[in-house]
């Protein structure tokens, strides 16, 4: 007998079981009887209340089992006829069915404009998971992260996964971007159509969710330390909101005593998304090699994002681009001034640890230093006999440690060894603090143009080159100052 199987039989035996309760007088009803009718309508509730979401419900999945087999049962006359077309169930339209095969996630030609986002997130769960070839686990696991969210009610991610995750879009994206548009086969005309309201914009493409970093990027960015330590949250809409707050106030108090107003102040914060962009050119000839370009678009558009986002997020003005840490907390009170203007000397590290707030710093993990390679070849020839104590060395593959803290290189940030106390300049060498408390918000969701020809500088005739123009949507910024303390070494001619 098969699981589904079990399952009709049980909610058959309650069924059955209820219906006799029921016939017995309520006033010979036992104690007994009586808890067990209040349970058995409770089971029946909640399977009423469970139908209500297709996606999870278990009659919803016993209902769409059945109309599995009679889809089956049709194909099977339909192969002992000899392939005739048969009727759809009460429509009216014909259509040819293939014996045995499952439901294809990416088949929405039974969506209405009402579908609810929970049968569309499941649909597109069940495409995430079909794309073994495709996806590393890790990023399967992102996709399906990003697909269960709560606050996407509409389903805007699952709509482009299914739209741009499809073998007929992903065919069409491979011959527009080799400029063969005009072979297009009516499925794939139609799978770009689908796909073409997901853009914000005409003329754009959506890329294929296999190929879009903001989907299925996890830690691909290693180089750039801001993914590794901080806040990321992905989002649907152009901007992110919260709420943060520094906190309840409170204390002792007197006995009988009126107690105080301890409601905390409430902030609300905001990051909104900013457009980046990156330009692949490509030959002809590797345009033909599909197989080839495809595996390194992806790489190239996340390797470029990592270097400007570095920047962006290091010392971005907030202005047309994210708000860097650098910016966030230049002239704030989590400034540390050196001992010794102008220098910078080992007492400095310690004064910056000191000056983050206990809360931020509780443990080894969760606060962390960020700073330039030169700046940490400075600290380690501060201890050149091995009295001060400053680094800790641990195993191969585990970052350096400064005074217990985890250090994360950031080659964007000044290093304590340029500095010139010979002309005017503002040096943020330092930087301690609960990284949590920087936010790095994706839209998610990357387009791409293709510029079908290049033209050479020398003559302007073409190049015999493509492009893809890359394009998405990040934002970020600090939540919380106060959460970080970096040291301030300015300089004066």
């Amino acid at each position: 007998m098969s699981y589904l199987d079990k399952l009709r039989a049980r909610l058959a035996e309650v069924r059955e079981e209820l219906r006799a309760l029921a016939e017995v007088d309520a006033e010979h009803l036992t104690e007994e009887q009586e808890t067990r009718f209040s349970e058995l309508e409770t089971i029946l509730e909640e399977t009423h209340d469970v139908r209500e979401d297709a996606t999870r419900g278990l009659l919803a999945e016993i209902e769409r089992e059945e109309h599995r087999e009679d889809v089956r049962s049709r194909a099977d006359e339909v192969a002992e006829r000899g392939g005739r077309a048969t009727e759809g169930p009460n429509d009216g339209v014909v259509r040819r069915v293939n014996t045995g095969q499952r439901r294809d996630p990416f088949d929405v030609s039974d969506l209405r404009f009402d579908t609810p986002g929970s049968e569309l997130r499941a649909r597109a769960e069940s495409a995430v998971e079909s794309a073994v070839g495709d996806l590393e686990d890790g990023h399967r696991e992102r996709a399906i992260e990003l697909l269960r969210r709560s606050d996407d009610v509409r389903g805007t991610l699952a709509k482009r996964i299914l739209a741009t995750g499809s073998p007929a879009y992903r065919s069409a994206f491979q011959k527009v971007a080799a400029g063969h548009g005009n072979l297009l086969s009516s499925d794939e005309q139609a799978a770009l159509v689908r796909a073409a309201s997901l853009t914000d914009s005409a003329g754009g493409y959506a890329i294929p969710f296999t190929l879009d970093p903001t989907i299925i990027m996890t830690n691909d960015g290693a180089a750039n330390p801001f993914r590794q330590v901080s806040r990321i949250e992905s989002i649907v809409t152009d901007t992110w909101n919260g709420v943060s707050s520094a906190g309840v106030t409170g204390g002792y108090a007197a006995e009988a005593s009126e107690v105080g107003d301890d409601a905390p102040t409430l902030a609300q914060p905001s990051v909104a998304v900013e457009r980046w962009d990156v330009f692949v050119p490509f030959s002809f000839e590797v345009g033909q090699d599909w197989a080839n370009l495809e595996g390194d678009v992806r790489m190239m558009v996340a390797e470029k994002r990592d270097e400007f986002d570095l920047a962006a997020f290091t010392t971005g003005s907030g202005s047309d681009e994210p708000t860097g840490i650098i910016t966030a907390l230049d002239g704030t009170a989590s400034e540390v001034a050196p001992a010794t203007a102008e220098t910078f000397a080992v007492a400095d590290v310690y004064a910056v640890e000191a000056a983050l707030p206990p809360k931020y710093r509780r443990t080894a993990e969760q606060a962390q230093w960020m700073a330039a390679l030169g700046t940490a070849q400075t600290i380690r020839q501060f201890d050149s006999s091995g009295g001060a104590d400053l680094w800790e060395r641990i195993g191969a593959g585990t970052p350096a440690r400064l005074l217990g803290y985890p250090f994360r290189e950031n080659s964007e940030m000044d290093a304590a060894g340029d500095i010139d106390d010979t002309a005017t300049a503002d040096n943020f060498i330092l930087i301690l603090g609960d990284w949590r408390n920087y936010l790095i918000v994706d839209r998610v969701g990357m387009n791409m143009e293709l510029v079908p020809h290049l033209f050479a500088t020398a003559n302007n005739r073409p190049s015999g080159q493509r492009g893809f123009l890359a394009w998405g949507r990040t934002g970020a910024g600090s939540l919380n100052d106060n959460a970080f303390r970096v040291l301030s070494i300015p300089t004066e001619a």
